[in-house]
């Protein structure tokens, strides 16, 4: 995972409000009942959960500092009722305002970030029952490493 998608989870995870909503977790994998079984009640059905994905950041620029630019991804689940969509729209919103506009690098650098886009909230097609909606971020800016 690079920095910035790091540093957004991180700021996401850190939020009471937020984790009060995403009952089953905020994680940085693909939401699945394998790799995040918290992420589903004991019968096998979504709670609210999201996870931020990295869709290839430059997490190892060389040189001076260098062009950064990424394009995260928050992705939310809930299971296919009113009040699982009404979870994913509610954490959505404060999601939103919780994303930071600027990560700072090293030495004095850093990548802004901007909501660029969403899924609505949607089935989703590989886990029957569970619903999903999508927040795509964009990271611009210089990132400073090594000398």
């Amino acid at each position: 995972m690079g920095p910035v998608a790091l540093a957004i989870h991180t700021v996401l995870a850190g939020s009471e409000t937020l984790t009060d909503i995403l009952t089953g977790g905020i994680y940085t994998k693909t939401l699945d009942r394998d790799d995040t079984p918290d992420a589903f009640d004991s019968n096998g059905r979504a709670l609210p959960a999201a996870s931020v994905r990295d869709l290839g950041e430059d997490t190892d620029p060389t040189g001076k500092d260098t062009a950064f630019g990424g394009f995260p991804q928050v992705w939310f689940q809930a299971d296919a009722t009113d009040a699982g969509r009404a979870a994913i729209e509610s954490a959505w919103e404060i999601a939103r305002a919780l994303i930071p506009r600027q990560v700072a690098g090293p030495n004095g650098t850093g990548a802004e970030v901007k909501v660029i886009g969403r899924v609505a909230v949607d089935d989703q097609v590989s886990i029957p029952g569970v619903v999903v909606g999508m927040m795509r971020l964009q990271v611009a800016g210089l990132w400073a490493v090594g000398n």
